[in-house]
């Protein structure tokens, strides 16, 4: 799996500025909105993990321009999945309109919440991942995994109280990897 891969590189890697952040978020958003990264010029990041993460989910870089392996088509439920960053765009416009009616603000309410609930879900995947890996590694591993365990729960709580400013510096990072700037 790819986070054991990612969090061993990332926690040995000495660069401050080579960790994008909310990167693993983000990674998984990526994977499971089917984006199709061969539209975007790849963001120069001085880190090795995340052509390993990319490369992992199915893309390869050629002459810097990501390509998929396979088509994300056949990854897909629906037939036409639409691009994340339409996506984000028509979810920011919704968010900033000021003539919501009661009904649009309940389905936003709703989405949100749907959001909040399965960021909540995964964290708590991960949390059971770090546990299932740290009970069969050697102690150098199982300080990491205690590492990042603390983390993510900490995380996990965090998102509870602060899930507005999470959900904002999320899609300014997404925006931002993206080429949006």
């Amino acid at each position: 799996m790819w986070f054991r891969e990612y969090m061993v590189e990332s926690s040995e890697d000495n660069i401050s500025s080579a960790s994008l952040p909310y990167g693993l978020l983000i990674s998984r958003i990526i994977v499971n909105s089917l984006v199709d990264l061969s539209q975007f010029m790849p963001a120069l990041i001085d880190a090795t993990y995340d052509t390993r993460t990319f490369s992992s989910m199915g893309y390869v870089l050629i002459n810097d321009k990501w390509y998929k392996k396979e088509s994300v088509q056949q990854r897909a439920d629906a037939p036409y999945p639409r691009p994340l960053a339409s996506q984000l765009t028509q979810l920011l416009c919704f968010s900033k309109s000021r003539t919501l009616s009661s009904t649009d603000v309940g389905k936003l309410r709703l989405e949100v919440e749907g959001l909040k609930k399965e960021v909540i879900r995964s964290v708590n995947t991960i949390l059971k991942e770090v546990n299932s890996i740290k009970s069969g590694v050697d102690s150098a591993y199982n300080k990491l995994a205690v590492t990042v365990h603390t983390s993510y729960s900490n995380f996990s709580k965090n998102v509870e109280r602060t899930y507005n400013t999470f959900c904002r510096n999320v899609f300014n990072t997404l925006k931002y990897f993206l080429g949006d700037r």
